[in-house]
């Protein structure tokens, strides 16, 4: 197991099983940590996770290779967003958003589980976070990482009758 530093998040995950919705901007693709996750919480919560394209990075290639595109490469991390299935939502499906080169945002489509239920929007994103002195930069980096998650939430809702949005996003 490549990531074992990972597996304390299990215990913490347990911890809010009343929760809805668990939102995640750290996840790792690794199959035993997912096979180890998903013994331990498979049956409080679906999970639908989102994986980073991959890049150079000191030289190094990100190479974990998307299954059903092996000229697209991956990296071993990206995001993940936890239904619980005891909770008022549905898991419908989840959208992936490219913010950035390496950057992702992930819009989860849910569904209220009560008659008439309302499509319910989660957008779920790791904000870029300072790689120089220049706030600013920062700054309006995010400001352009928002509009873009903004814009594909205006236009995940439009696909359906009528929608509640939420989001949360980690810097």
């Amino acid at each position: 197991f490549s990531h074992p530093q990972y597996l304390p998040i299990v215990p913490l995950i347990l911890l809010q099983a009343s929760s809805d919705v668990i939102l995640l901007q750290e996840w790792w693709f690794d199959d035993q940590f997912s096979s180890i996750f998903d013994s331990i919480t498979g049956h409080l919560f679906d999970r639908v996770a989102e994986c980073r394209p991959g890049g150079v990075l000191y030289g190094k290639e990100f190479s974990c290779f998307a299954k059903n595109d092996p000229h697209r490469p991956l990296r071993e991390d990206g995001m993940c967003c936890l239904i619980n299935k005891n909770g008022k939502l549905d898991l419908v499906k989840s959208e992936q958003v490219l913010t950035g080169p390496q950057r992702i945002a992930q819009i989860v489509q849910c569904k209220e589980k009560c008659e008439d239920g309302r499509d319910v929007f989660l957008a779920n994103t790791h904000l870029s976070f300072p790689h120089d002195e220049d706030s600013r930069r920062n700054d309006r980096r995010q400001a352009f990482e928002i509009t873009l998650i903004q814009r594909a939430l205006s236009k995940a809702r439009r696909r359906t009758s009528r929608g509640k949005t939420f989001s949360s996003s980690h810097p």
